[in-house]
């Protein structure tokens, strides 16, 4: 169904923010949320590779049945730094200031409150670390908006056939997303260089950002105050 949604690009858009997500180190640890059955934590292990990095990947979900699937998928493809557990994204259980990196892939509509997400993406972490987020929205220039209303009219009819109120939802909710707000909840949340970036199609978009660093101290000593 995601191949079907973006017109088999989605695997196009997985590169593009496993690409953003590439940190500027030898090695590195991200943390996948929402990371289902492990689509995206794969494609961000083959873009570290190819570009010569060493990424050590926790994917976390709530759904222990796609963990299953995800699990599966890694072990057939021996991929030994990735590991999927069974955790709430909206109380993540690592450590403060623990990874360089916190992704996730088609998720961000899904999630109650997007406030608590960035807050908990803010908590673990490390200073100057990034988020980078993969969703569908709908495109922000007339023309693809309303192609696009058009198209999940016949897809909600495909959709049907698997799950009618799940895609109903879907449809739904790619359709009412407010990716400026999104935006601006990052913001509030202290995170800084917040961009949002659209993907081919129009309807795929990531959008990324960085946790502040502290401020440094002065070095320099203070002034003496003259005796008189």
């Amino acid at each position: 169904m995601n191949h079907l949604l973006s017109m088999g690009v989605d695997t196009i858009w997985r590169r593009a923010a496993a690409n953003e997500a590439l940190i500027e180190k030898k090695s590195y640890r991200v943390l996948d949320i929402a990371a289902g059955t492990g689509e995206f934590a794969i494609r961000m292990a083959k873009t570290a590779r190819e570009n010569g990095r060493n990424i050590q990947i926790v994917g976390v979900d709530y759904n222990k049945g796609m963990l299953s699937v995800g699990k599966r998928k890694i072990a057939a493809r021996g991929l030994s730094n990735i590991t999927l557990e069974h955790g709430d994204a909206m109380s993540l259980k690592y450590s403060d200031s623990s990874f360089d990196a916190v992704t996730s892939a088609f998720a961000l509509r899904d999630f109650d409150s997007l406030d608590r997400l960035f807050k908990e993406t803010k908590r673990v972490l490390k200073n100057g670390g990034k988020f980078v987020f993969l969703d569908m929205a709908m495109p922000d220039d007339r023309f693809g908006r309303a192609f696009f209303k058009q198209y999940f009219k016949v897809l909600k009819i495909v959709g049907a056939f698997v799950d009618k109120n799940a895609y109903d939802f879907l449809f739904e909710s790619i359709m009412k997303f407010d990716k400026q707000n999104l935006i601006r909840i990052a913001k509030r949340n202290g995170f800084e260089n917040v961009n949002s970036h659209s993907l081919l199609s129009g309807v795929g978009y990531y959008v990324s950002g960085e946790k502040r660093k502290p401020a440094r101290a002065s070095l320099s000593s203070p002034a003496r105050r003259s005796p008189l």
